[in-house]
C-alpha cells in the first residue's frame, strides 16, 4: 500500500509522517485481526471495553485524526515548546539527557536512535567502549537489569547474528569487514546497557538531565506512593543527575512533585488492545520534540533536515537530490560536487571533525563560487 503522507513542514525523513501511517496502519491490521479472534472466545460484555467506535479501518482514520487536534492544542503546543527550549537548553551547554521508561521504553528507544544519522549526533555507545562521546539522549529501565530490559522489550530475547567470516566473504563484504568480521551477537546487543546499570557517563558531564516519561495508565500508577516503576526511578536517580523531569502523556496528570520539573501533554484516548494509541502519542510527541529541538539548534537548511548522515546509497542520493534543489544545477553535477566535499574530508584531517555535513559544506561552495 502506497500510504500518502503528503508535504511535511520539516522534510527529508521517513522518521516522522511516513512511519507514523505505517504504524496506524499496521496497527489496525493487527488488532481488528485480534478483535476477529477473540471475539469468538469472549463475550460482547468483555469486548465492550475496547471496541468504541473501532469497528472498521475507517474509525482508525477518525481516531487519528482526534488524536492529532487534541495534541495540537494550544495548552499541549505550550507545554511541548517548553520541553524543546528544555532540551535545547540542555544540548546548547553541552549537556546529555537520559530518559527513563518501562512500558514505551521501545517508542523513545527508536526515537533516540534516529535522531544520531538524522542530525549528526553522536551515537549510542557500549558500555566498554571508552573512546567515543556519549549520546545527546538515551533511555533506561529503572526496573530491570539490561537483559531483562532487552526481554521487556521486544517481549522475547533479541536474536543477534552470529556471522563468521566465511559468511562475509561468501556474501563478498569488503575485506576490511571479512578481516575483522563485526559483532552482532546478543552478547554486543546487551553492551547497549539499557537497563538499571549505572552508567557514570551519563551524569558525568556538569550538565545533565534525568526525564522520567510516563504514558496513559502509567501516570496515574505513579501518582502513587508505592508505584513500583516511581520508586526504582528515585532508586536510580539518588543524587546523580543535575536536573530531573516528568514529561507525562495521557488523560490523567500527576500530583506535583517539587523534585521534578513537569510537562504534561493531554490526550484522551480510547483503550485498546495493543495500546495503539498510547504509542502513536509518544511517537508523535517525540518526533516533534527531537524535530523540532534540532530546528532551533540550527541543524536544518530551509526546511530539509540537510544534517543527515551519509553513509548509505540511500542517503547519499537524498543528499545530492538536495543539493541539487537548492543549487539548481543537474543530478549528475550535484553528485560530482557531493564526492569532491567526500575526497576533501578524507584528506583534510582538520574537518573530519567539523560538525558541519558533507550536504552543507557542498551547498556552502557552490553558493560561493556562483
Amino acid at each position: 500500500l502506497e500510504l500518502y503522507s503528503g508535504p511535511m513542514a520539516i522534510a527529508g525523513s521517513t522518521r516522522m509522517q511516513a512511519t507514523t501511517f505505517q504504524q496506524l496502519v499496521a496497527g489496525c491490521a493487527i488488532e481488528m485481526t485480534l478483535k476477529a479472534i477473540i471475539h469468538t472466545r469472549i463475550s460482547e460484555n468483555e469486548m465492550s471495553g475496547f471496541d468504541c467506535h473501532l469497528k472498521e479501518p475507517f474509525g482508525y482514520a477518525i481516531e487519528f485524526g482526534k488524536l492529532v487536534s487534541q495534541l495540537r492544542s494550544k495548552v499541549n503546543i505550550n507545554a511541548l515548546a517548553k520541553y524543546v527550549e528544555f532540551e535545547q537548553d540542555l544540548y546548547q551547554r553541552n549537556g546529555l539527557i537520559t530518559y527513563l521508561a518501562n512500558d514505551y521504553l521501545l517508542d523513545i528507544l527508536t526515537d533516540t536512535t534516529e535522531r544520531a544519522p538524522t542530525f549528526m549526533l553522536p551515537s549510542f555507545k557500549k558500555k566498554d567502549d571508552k573512546i567515543s562521546p556519549p549520546s545527546w539522549a538515551f533511555v533506561k529501565n529503572p526496573l530491570l537489569p539490561t537483559k531483562d530490559a532487552w526481554f521487556a522489550l521486544f517481549r522475547r530475547y533479541p536474536k543477534g547474528l552470529q556471522w563468521s567470516r566465511e559468511l562475509y566473504e561468501k556474501m563478498n563484504a569488503p575485506q576490511t569487514i571479512c578481516d575483522h568480521p563485526p559483532g552482532l551477537d546478543n552478547e554486543e546487543i546487551y553492551k547497549y546497557d539499557i537497563g538499571n546499570e549505572e552508567n557514570e557517563s551519563r551524569w558525568a558531564f556538569s550538565e545533565n538531565a534525568a526525564v522520567m516519561v510516563l504514558v496513559g495508565e502509567e501516570v496515574a500508577d505513579c501518582t502513587a506512593d508505592k508505584s513500583a516503576f516511581k520508586l526504582a526511578a528515585e532508586k536510580y536517580l539518588h543524587e546523580k543527575y543535575k536536573r530531573k523531569a516528568m514529561l507525562t502523556i495521557g488523560a490523567s496528570r500527576p500530583t506535583p512533585d517539587p523534585e521534578y520539573v513537569e510537562f504534561h501533554i493531554g490526550c484522551d484516548v480510547p483503550r485498546s488492545l495493543i495500546d495503539l494509541w498510547d504509542h502513536l502519542a509518544v511517537k508523535l510527541v517525540l518526533n516533534t520534540v527531537s524535530t523540532a529541538t534540532m530546528a532551533r539548534m540550527g541543524r536544518v537548511y530551509g526546511n530539509w533536515m540537510v544534517y543527515a548522515e551519509t553513509t548509505n546509497k540511500k542517503l547519499i542520493d537524498r543528499s545530492v537530490r538536495l543539493i541539487q534543489h537548492f543549487t539548481n544545477v543537474s543530478y549528475q553535477q550535484a553528485c560530482e560536487e557531493l564526492f569532491k566535499t567526500f575526497e576533501e574530508l578524507t584528506i583534510n584531517k582538520d574537518l573530519k571533525s567539523n560538525p558541519v555535513p558533507p550536504t552543507v559544506m557542498t551547498l556552502e561552495r557552490i553558493n560561493k563560487n556562483k
